[in-house]
């Protein structure tokens, strides 16, 4: 018997018995490794994957849960994200956006034209990959509680408008090389789309909630609204993780954090959909052949690294105008650092389209792969931290309380008591 007899599964039973194993043991293995958990299961899927040992394929029914999953992941940073605190950081917000995405894109359409020899179609793509960026790594952030931290919130404020940017400019890109609709044409288009989300789902959404009352049907009402609204952007010319982010902004005061309709909305994408897109990410992944193209491995190189160091600085620059500490400026550069369907988006569009060649379509692949795990291992590091520093805190901090007493005689004997233990002086 060989290996080739048993692999791939082709028993979809089997299949899943393998994809539940690796979702339960990975995280296990990198908790007492200290690797990033998100990490772990990106890099097991490209084991598992066609690209390395072929022991499973991405199917239809695998490739829809990695989809469902990176929508989850994008719903969760719009639900959890603190309103107030996004009006009050909306203008550090746009900046980091606009800085985040003109900062990458001018730089990598420099190294494109200059180092590549690549067309100014081809260089606009690879920046519009490389300003984009998706919220991979939020889930790090969601499990330590720092959903209300100031640099997340400039974080998400950023990613929607980096997002933003990057769709429409390679629209543009697209419709210069086509027949395709013009960006202003899209405009239009996406401005319509968002009135009427804003506008319709906060109406709908309280006339059901106060006419039905069962949690269950709660659930599928919201999950209905998100893929509505994930279906609306597609068919303007949009990605869909533009429409889950939004629905998520929508539902965020419909939905409290300590809800049962949020833990159930937690358990589902976090126990199962978000795992399984990490590992279709992975898994799409062919190592072997991208090792073997040795013009693949140079485009990667180069824009690897200056997209990289060209994310680092509107961290760098965030951090020291709004006077973040260091941790707040790895929390910038980690989620603004991870690339995942949006690029792989944009990038089988352009190559779809005659844009881009080989080449870059096998480096952004690789991209997706390395920024993942970067963006992980920095978001992971600094939130560890950042929540230490805010338990000691909260261990070294006195808390003031008022009570209310009813009666003189208990009085004199608790405010003694209070004193003793306070400035830990002895009863006599």
């Amino acid at each position: 018997m060989t290996f080739q007899q048993f692999f791939p599964l082709t028993d979809d039973i089997w299949a899943t018995v393998l994809v539940l194993a690796l979702i339960l043991f990975i995280p296990s293995l990198c908790r007492k490794l200290r690797f990033p958990q998100i990490a772990g299961l990106i890099i097991a899927g490209v084991i598992v994957g066609p690209g390395l040992l072929d022991i499973i394929e991405t199917d239809a029914i695998l490739g829809y849960a990695g989809r469902v999953g990176l929508l989850f992941i994008m719903f969760f940073a719009g639900i959890q994200i603190d309103l107030e605190e996004m009006k009050r950081n909306r203008t550090w917000g746009v900046a980091f956006g606009v800085l985040t995405f003109l900062i990458p894109f001018a730089t990598c359409l420099w190294a494109g034209q200059s180092v590549l020899g690549l067309d100014a179609d081809a260089a606009g793509v690879i920046g519009c990959i490389m300003g984009s960026h998706t919220l991979v790594s939020f889930p790090i952030i969601n499990r330590f509680g720092l959903d209300r931290q100031k640099s997340v919130t400039i974080s998400l404020t950023g990613a929607l408008v980096a997002i933003l940017i990057a769709l429409v400019l390679y629209s543009a890109i697209v419709s210069n090389n086509g027949n395709e609709s013009s960006p202003l044409f899209l405009l239009l288009k996406l401005a319509f789309y968002v009135t009427a989300v804003v506008f319709i789902y906060p109406r709908i959404t309280r006339r059901f909630f106060r006419q039905v009352s069962s949690n269950f049907s709660h659930f599928l009402f919201v999950m209905l609204l998100l893929a509505v609204t994930c279906g609306l952007a597609c068919l303007i010319g949009v990605d869909a993780i533009l429409g889950a982010f939004l629905t998520g902004l929508m539902m965020n005061r419909y939905v409290p954090n300590t809800s049962p309709l949020m833990h159930r909305m937690d358990f589902i994408g976090n126990a199962l959909f978000v795992p399984i897109f990490l590992l279709t990410t992975g898994m799409i992944i062919d190592i072997r052949g991208v090792c073997s193209d040795w013009n693949a491995l140079w485009v990667f190189t180069v824009i690897f690294i200056t997209g990289t160091l060209a994310k680092w600085i509107p961290a760098f620059a965030i951090q020291k105008m709004s006077h973040f500490d260091r941790d707040d400026r790895l929390i910038l550069f980690g989620l603004s650092e991870s690339h995942a369907a949006g690029a792989l988006a944009i990038t089988t569009g352009a190559y779809s389209a005659g844009i881009i060649g080989l080449p870059v379509l096998s480096s952004t692949v690789l991209i997706v792969l390395f920024s993942c795990i970067i963006s992980n291992i920095v978001t992971e590091r600094a939130a560890n931290r950042i929540f230490k520093k805010g338990r000691n805190n909260e261990i070294t901090s006195y808390e003031r309380l008022m009570v209310t007493l009813t009666g003189s005689n208990t009085l004199k004997a608790l405010m003694e008591s209070v004193v003793r233990n306070t400035y830990n002086i002895k009863p006599k």
